[in-house]
């Protein structure tokens, strides 16, 4: 720290929230988990803090940059989770005999991840997801329907999921005539989604582009079905093709592309991958997919799994960039009392409780208009005096004023 003003800040990529947003936050959490409860998920928690190694086994050692570490007082080294996906396949591990396979499993949590802080991209990433944890046929086409119908709920419009497969590209790069050194490279240039000089870099190896940068509708998997000439890449391409017409099936097609060159990071991937994006933010909103080799790395046990994340964040930006009214106070009231008026506010609060009111409560004589204004900025919607004889309320939005004289008058006005 330079100076004592530094402490007043936030650590670089972290940040907080005033109410305005973070009322926000709070409501398409509660619009995404009404989702996830209908559909049969339950929530679980697991801890912020995960042994360094416990995530290392599970993620990978090349994303071990990413990590916070702690170090306890017993020398224990200590990494905040960078994901949830591990953490939760851990636990599954820990506790299987607690459980009844498949499972299906939701959370919301804060992960933390050393990124670059960028518009959207903080260090402390906000994310509802769920986990379809067990063997089931239709495991896979109900996580792409899940994801459509939350991200639905929040009222996000124009949105699409991205959809790939991890032994798409794995049945392509399988070829004997393509060394391990070009194979690497062009995966590096998938992950950074340098496409530019990918395609560059195809074309002096003399590989054909279509095969890793196709993107677009249903048609792109007839086209590329024509061009491979591999087992592994056509089971890719026709589970592919059974995930769409299973959401076409519901009705849902239109939120549905392909991108065949996708490659997620992290690298517990076993097959379907996905990510979803709005064409207004510069990156993506969730992702997830299928790995049915995670759980079995923390146990002896081979149990298949598929999951999704979304970023509360990004969906926040992206509804705030169409200028959409996230909350709605149309039951946001300011409940006024003059001294003699208290026993009478007192009164109408203990008989409110199926109105569902939002209110706020403050000592004041009258109602006057530097009042109006104020609570006006404040998106009150409506304004209660409570006096010693009678009872005013001041409508915000048609600025009526009525007066009543008992509480029976005003919960019908209400």
């Amino acid at each position: 720290m330079n100076n004592v003003n530094d402490l007043l800040h936030s650590p670089e990529g972290l940040k907080s929230y005033l109410p305005d947003k973070a009322e926000v936050f709070f409501h398409l959490k509660e619009r995404i988990e009404e989702i996830f409860k209908t559909w049969g998920y339950r929530p679980i928690i697991t801890p912020m803090l995960e042994y360094y190694d416990s995530l290392l086994l599970g993620m990978e050692q090349k994303t071990k940059k990413d990590f916070y570490k702690i170090i306890d007082y017993e020398g224990n080294i200590l990494a905040l989770r960078p994901e949830m996906t591990a953490p939760i396949a851990r636990t599954v591990s820990n506790r299987m005999e607690e459980l009844n396979l498949p499972v299906r499993l939701s959370y919301y949590a804060p992960v933390f991840r050393y990124d670059s802080p960028q518009m959207g991209k903080n260090r402390e990433i906000f994310q509802l997801g769920v986990e379809f944890i067990g063997k089931n046929s239709f495991a896979d086409i109900e996580i792409i329907i899940l994801l459509i119908e939350a991200l639905k709920n929040t009222g996000l419009k124009g949105f699409k999921i991205d959809l790939s497969h991890t032994k798409y590209i794995e049945g392509i790069l399988d070829n004997k005539e393509i060394n391990e050194n070009i194979k690497a490279e062009i995966k590096n240039y998938l992950i950074q989604r340098n496409y530019v000089a990918l395609k560059n870099y195809l074309a002096s190896n003399a590989l054909d582009t279509d095969l890793f940068l196709k993107r677009g509708g249903i048609e792109i998997i007839t086209d590329v079905e024509k061009k491979v000439n591999n087992e592994s890449s056509l089971l890719a391409l026709k589970e592919l093709r059974t995930v769409y017409e299973n959401v076409k099936e519901y009705g849902l097609e239109d939120y549905i592309s392909f991108d065949l060159g996708l490659i997620r990071g992290l690298g517990y991937y076993t097959g379907l991958i996905f990510e979803g994006f709005t064409n207004n933010l510069g990156y993506t909103i969730c992702g997830g997919g299928r790995y049915d080799n995670l759980v079995e790395k923390y146990s002896a046990r081979k149990v298949p799994a598929v999951g999704f994340a979304i970023g509360l964040e990004r969906v926040r930006l992206a509804l705030e960039k169409k200028e959409l009214e996230f909350i709605n106070n149309k039951n946001k009231i300011k409940l006024l009392f003059s001294r003699e008026g208290k026993k009478r506010l007192f009164k109408f609060l203990s008989n409110i409780q199926d109105l569902n009111l939002i209110f706020e409560i403050d000592e004041n004589k009258f109602i006057d208009k530097k009042l109006i204004d104020n609570y006006r900025k404040q998106r009150f919607n409506k304004m209660i005096l409570f006096k010693d004889k009678e009872i005013e309320l001041f409508d915000l939005a048609s600025e009526k004023r009525f007066t009543l004289y008992n509480q029976e008058e005003l919960i019908n006005k209400l």
